[in-house]
């Protein structure tokens, strides 16, 4: 008695190979066949004709029976359900931070990272509200976010400073 489970390992296989897949079978109910009229042993299923003496064997095989003794393992089981929706989230996580490597460990990377978390701590435990008047209108901001605004404003007039300055330089050295 052949499964449906069977049925679909042997479908797999045959697209794996490229073939066209064959029509399924209605799924088995667990009857037994039909046994042969006035015995009590049930029909055996037809076999394949007996080989003409004369042919090859390679041209009386069918190229699905070719295939299967091909085959370089057993088949294998596949799952009956698909990912879900974190599985498949899962996996694609996976696959990208599979090609990340980590950054080498030395003391300016502890540094940096040390450095990181005081001023994460510091930002966090300085996030109350602050009215900063910009341009005679009143804004209540956390002093983090004022702090993060200031050095930033600082660093890019240092930064258009730098570079004009750098311009000026290079065009008198021409």
């Amino acid at each position: 008695m052949v499964d449906d489970f069977d049925v679909e390992l042997e479908e797999a296989a045959q697209q794996a190979r490229g073939g066209a897949s064959a029509p399924k079978p209605a799924p088995s109910t667990g009857a037994r066949p039909a046994s042969a009229p006035g015995s009590g042993t049930p029909a055996k299923p037809a076999s394949p004709p007996a080989e003409a003496p004369g042919e090859p064997e390679a041209a009386a095989k069918p190229a699905a029976d070719q295939a299967e003794g091909e085959r370089t393992g057993p088949a294998r089981a596949m799952s009956a359900r698909k990912p879900g929706l974190i599985g498949r989230w899962v996996e694609a996580i996976s696959q990208s931070l599979s090609g990340l490597r980590l950054p080498r460990i030395d003391l300016a990377t502890v540094a940096y990272g040390l450095v990181g978390l005081i001023v994460f701590v510091l930002l966090a435990q300085n996030w109350a509200p602050v009215r900063v008047n910009v341009f005679g209108v009143y804004i209540d901001i956390p002093k983090a976010v004022a702090f993060i605004l200031s050095v930033g404003i600082g660093m890019l007039t240092l930064w258009l400073m730098q570079r004009s300055l750098g311009e000026r330089q290079g065009a008198g050295r021409r």
